[in-house]
This record gives structure tokens, sequence and C-alpha cells, in this order.
């Protein structure tokens, strides 16, 4: 169960959510974009319009470099400009694959780019995708050197007010206002974790943790997004 702790803790802020393997990460934050539909309880964030999930992997289709940076378009979408597409890319730090494959070439960029370009093209999408309010990433920056990944990430404090993501480097402190820590209990039943602020000018220092208890199989209640 997510407290009341859990409820007020990330709206209009950010989250790191860390532990080890199994303890629910992923899992949980999969329930909070609307993947997963195990277990029981309520989840309360913003509309699934105005949600964007950037997986570890990318999903890349075959077509054009724009087909692929706009992806997914909606219909009733404003038209994405090539200037903004570039603009965009170059702040990630890819602007050299317009430059090698242009934006309309039919290509097959799955086997073509490496898994840092992959994960920077992904969050070109979610920069290009209008009205996100809340993002969510699990590892999708985990290809990425700790430089790219501050890029990235300073290009999403930018431009969405509200994230949530599951990472394990300690530099993804950086780039979060809040953390919360899963640990499986030893019945492996559940989880339980501690929400705490990240004091950026002492990383060392956080605020008083607090304290709710979880399950794998996503016993969520009043989780306010």
């Amino acid at each position: 169960m997510c407290g009341q702790s859990a409820q007020d803790a990330i709206t209009g802020q950010s989250l790191l959510i860390e532990g080890p393997s199994g303890s629910g990460k992923s899992s949980l934050l999969r329930a909070i974009a609307g993947l997963c539909h195990r277990g029981f309880g309520a989840i309360h964030r913003a509309p699934i319009e105005r949600c964007f999930f950037l997986p570890q992997t990318p999903y890349l289709c075959i077509g054009s470099l724009r087909d692929n940076v706009l992806y997914p378009a909606r219909a009733g979408d404003a038209e994405v400009s090539s200037e903004q597409i570039r603009t965009t890319m170059r702040n990630l730090g890819i602007e050299h694959l317009i430059d090698r494959h242009g934006l309309d070439e039919r290509l097959d960029f799955q086997g073509m780019l490496s898994g840092g370009e992959k994960q920077r093209l992904s969050f070109a999408r979610l920069l290009l995708h209008p009205g996100v309010h809340l993002a969510l990433l699990d590892e999708a920056t985990s290809a990425l050197d700790e430089e790219n990944e501050a890029v990235a990430y300073n290009q999403l404090r930018e431009n969405v007010h509200c994230y949530v993501s599951v990472g394990h480097r300690p530099a993804l402190a950086n780039c979060h206002s809040l953390r919360l820590q899963l640990r499986r209990l030893d019945d492996s039943l559940g989880c339980q974790g501690t929400v705490s602020s990240i004091n950026l000018e002492s990383p060392h220092r956080e605020g008083s943790p607090q304290l709710f208890q979880g399950s794998p199989q996503h016993q969520l209640s009043q989780h306010q997004l």
C-alpha cells in the first residue's frame, strides 16, 4: 500500500525509484503507466494522454527518422517542423543522425543505431510529444554515459514538470528531487519503501524518510501523480 506520504510526494516534482532486483521497481512504474493490470487498488495520476513512457529498449519502426522521432503520432496533433526536430536532436547530441540519414529516407533504424542513440532518440520523442504532464522512465538512460545522461535529464527537466525514473546509477540522484528506496520483505510477499527528499546541495544529507509498504502485485492506493 502506498500511504499518504507517497500521495503527496511527487506532485510537480521528480522521483527516483531504486532498489535491488525483484523489489518491484519496474512493476510499480508500469502499473502507474497503465501497462500492467494485475493486483488491485487505485493509482491517481495525470490522464493517460498526458503521460509518456520511456522503456529501457525503445521501439523503432522501419521508416524514416521523422517517423521514428514523432512516434507515436496521434490524429489532431500539431505539426512538428523539421527545424523543431533538428533543434531537439541537436540538444540531445544526435543531430548527426539527420546529417547522415536525412529525415525522410525509409530505413531499418533498429539495426543501425547504437543503444545510446536509440535512447536519446526516445528522449527526443518525449520532448517533441505535445502536452506531456508526467514522464515515466524505466532505466531509459542505461546505455548512456553520465555526461549524455545529464544532458538528457536537463532537457527533460526544462520541458516536463513531473517525472518518475527507475535507475541504478548514483548520479541519477542529481536529476531528481525525491527518492523512493524499495526493498523486498523477508516473506517475499511484498516490498517496503522509504520516500525521502534529495538535497542536491549536499548529496549525503536527505530529508526525513517516510515509510510505506507495497507489493510487487501492484497493491497500490491513493498514489497521487
